[in-house]
């Protein structure tokens, strides 16, 4: 996974007007660990859930459950970029 190696990046740039940031939008592969979200409120939850397993560095932002960023940025799966 791209989080821990972009936090080096992010942390290795933080001071030159580079800012990093972790867009979790739906889950890529629902299953039974991690199903599809059913509402913002189980979105945000499973966010949280993942910064603390992952100890993500960078700020986190949500997804509307419609995905409107992804979206917006392209819609590939575990996409990483700045």
């Amino acid at each position: 996974m791209a989080a821990p190696a972009l936090d080096d990046l992010a942390e290795q740039y933080r001071g030159e007007g580079v800012d990093f940031i972790f867009l979790y939008t739906s889950e890529a592969h629902p299953g039974d660990a991690w199903p599809h979200h059913n509402d913002i409120e189980e979105n945000l939850s499973r966010a949280r859930q993942f910064v603390s397993i992952n100890n993500l560095q960078r700020r986190m932002m949500v997804d509307s459950l419609d995905g409107e960023l992804h979206q917006a940025y392209g819609t590939l799966p575990n996409m990483s970029g700045s």
